[in-house]
């Protein structure tokens, strides 16, 4: 009763497993204009498409907050992804408003 015991399972490296490989080639993954790199971020993608995308995505202020980079795409939501007010963000982003002149 009480144990602390982990089974930790320790796996063998592709070559031991024969593949004439030491690593496998990094992954990707689909999005809605072609695959992207698995490692490619929710925020680095939407960096990259264009303003109307972003409009539509985050709506036309978020989206401007967005794009002039006063405001992550992660401060427009609560720890429970609750997505604040336009009010509740100006309240919480008052510099990042004034600076995009909002």
């Amino acid at each position: 009763m009480g144990c602390r015991c982990t089974i930790l399972p320790i796996t063998k490296s592709f070559r031991e497993l024969g593949f004439d490989v030491d690593d496998l080639p990094p992954g990707t993954r689909a999005s809605m204009n072609g695959q992207v790199p698995a490692t490619l971020t929710y925020p680095q993608w939407l960096k990259r498409q264009p303003d109307d995308i972003q409009n539509e995505a985050l709506g036309v202020t978020r989206a401007k907050l967005f794009r002039k980079g006063e405001v992550t795409v992660a401060a427009f939501t609560n720890r429970n992804g609750r997505l604040f007010t336009l009010d509740e963000l100006r309240r919480r982003e008052a510099d990042a408003f004034r600076a995009v002149s909002l």
